[in-house]
């Protein structure tokens, strides 16, 4: 408790410090395994900030060929691959470059063979570059920053398995101050071996121990102080953790460790907060169902169990119409056991508040592809409905629609601005009795029609893009909003803003790509 802890500190103060024991003992850390799908994932996600989905899309293109000037060769391996497989050739390639780069004396003593997991397929090699000569600064001209990233990343990894092993030299001491006793324990870098290649290495360096310290020697303590710890609740998961769970529990292949990730995302099951996975309300909800109604289909055993057998119809052990058909019987069973009408009223949620139009229902929270939303529970006679936001504390805060200064051309009423499933628009505010909308504008001219104007959209899945509002009549449409400015090198009526991480905000022409200042 703090009290004892308070009396310990205060009893240890001003007392002298004695080096009762010290170790110092060298270790070597050997470079990780070449790359295979889910540690390129991970690694991109931790030291790129890479998208597993955006990992694979960039990986796709280095594996396809790039222009590098006549040669249009791919510059990596296959990335859907589970093996940590190296050629004979693209090993001696690369111990070539690592004594033309950084000297003969920095290769591993021999030849560095890693074992892939058990169950590996091993149909591919590991992820490597093709041609390990093919530097990333020789390559810089030629790629794109998130491909010469990537490309880095894969090179760097891969060069370092045929180098020397990093020597860390690992030092820990016990010290005594009156009756207590403490530890500290310290690690430093004593020769880099192939860290200088690949720095992305974990390594805790722990307490900076002097080598002029020796056993029994008098220390004297600069500040004495005492710390509470809680027991922490397991970190919610990140990209790189879930795929590492997922290969871990043997779910799921390398082609489909990006999909996973990218649905539970499009599908609205989780928020990102901090690189975090956070489960909405949608997700909690549907996890239920699904554990609770189909137990037996969603589970870790099930699904690894899956992967085995259809590795086995791949070998010709199992014939593949007989597991199927198990399995869409077995499906079918469940899926008649539920009553479907029971389970979507079980999933609406009362509030508590009552409808402000028939004054007789109350307002219950409903789910749309879009999200939550309210609805009087007394819908179809009553079709009242609106957004809202939920504060720090959970509670339910109705978004108010923002009255326009216009009047509808219809009724005469106020005009409101709204959100739909597809984006902001214009409705008049006594929905519904009047029906009359229109899409909300940007005031910019639509760049093909000239008689349109631009809007904002969200697509199915909550993609925001741009169209005309004339559409269909004119199928204008893009993924950048469009500003209505000359592009001074060939003269296009718009550019396009857009984003990225290394230029921020900018401004380019979609048709000769020539960027602003």
């Amino acid at each position: 408790n703090s009290e004892e802890a308070e009396s310990i500190a205060t009893g240890l103060k001003n007392r002298e410090a004695v080096l009762k024991s010290i170790t110092r003992k060298t270790r070597n850390v050997e470079p990780p395994p070449p790359f295979i799908t889910s540690t390129l994932q991970q690694e991109a996600s931790k030291i790129l900030s890479f998208q597993a989905q955006r990992t694979m899309s960039i990986a796709q293109q280095l594996y396809e060929g790039i222009d590098t000037g006549g040669d249009s060769s791919g510059l990596i391996t296959y990335m859907r691959t589970d093996s940590t497989r190296i050629s004979d050739e693209a090993i001696a390639a690369c111990k070539e470059l690592i004594s033309q780069r950084f000297g003969a004396d920095m290769l591993h003593s021999g030849t560095r063979v890693y074992k892939s997991k058990q169950g590996a397929q091993d149909a591919h090699e590991a992820i490597r570059p093709t041609d390990p000569g093919k530097t990333p600064e020789s390559l810089q001209a030629h790629l794109s920053k998130e491909q010469l990233k990537l490309y880095t990343l894969i090179w760097q990894r891969f060069v370092a398995t045929q180098m020397k092993s990093a020597k860390i030299l690992a030092t820990s001491a016990t010290i005594s101050v009156g009756d207590a006793g403490f530890g500290a324990t310290g690690n430093q870098i004593s020769e880099e071996g192939f860290l200088k290649c690949y720095p992305h290495v974990n390594i805790p360096l722990g307490e900076k121990i002097s080598k002029d310290y020796g056993k029994n020697d008098t220390l004297m303590h600069s500040s004495l102080r005492q710390s509470q710890h809680f027991t922490s609740p397991p970190s919610r998961y990140t990209e790189a953790s879930l795929i590492k769970e997922l290969e871990a529990k043997g779910i799921g292949r390398p082609s489909t460790y990006a999909s996973i990730i990218s649905t539970i995302r499009n599908r609205k099951y989780v928020n990102m907060e901090k690189k975090a996975f956070v489960p909405t309300p949608l997700g909690k909800d549907v996890n239920g169902f699904l554990t609770d109604k189909f137990d037996s289909l969603f589970n870790v055993k099930f699904t690894a169990d899956m992967e085995a057998k259809l590795d086995e119809v791949e070998y010709g052990k199992v014939i593949w119409h007989n597991l199927v058909e198990k399995y869409y019987t077995d499906m079918q069973a469940l899926i008649n056991k539920v009553d479907v009408k029971k389970e979507k009223q079980a999933m609406i949620q009362d509030t508590g508040i009552v409808c402000d139009l028939c004054k007789i229902g109350k307002m219950v929270i409903k789910r749309s592809r879009s999200g939550e939303f309210l609805s009087c529970d007394q819908y179809p006679k009553c079709k009242n409905s609106k957004s809202f936001t939920r504060d720090a504390d959970g509670n339910i805060k109705i978004l108010v629609p923002t009255t326009l200064d216009e009047k509808c051309p219809e009724c005469g009423n106020p005009l409101v601005e709204r959100t739909g499933k597809y984006g902001a628009f214009i409705a008049c505010s006594t929905y519904p009795k009047c029906k009359y909308s229109r899409p909300k504008t940007l005031g910019i001219p639509c760049p093909e029609c000239k008689s349109g104007e631009v809007v904002s959209r969200r697509s199915k899945k909550g993609s925001p893009f741009y169209a005309c509002s004339r559409y269909p009549d004119c199928k204008w449409i893009s993924n950048f909003k469009p500003v209505p400015q000359i592009c001074p090198n060939c003269g296009n009526s718009y550019v396009e803003e857009k984003y990225n991480k290394d230029k921020g905000h900018y401004l380019q022409c979609p048709k000769c790509k020539h960027i602003l200042d």
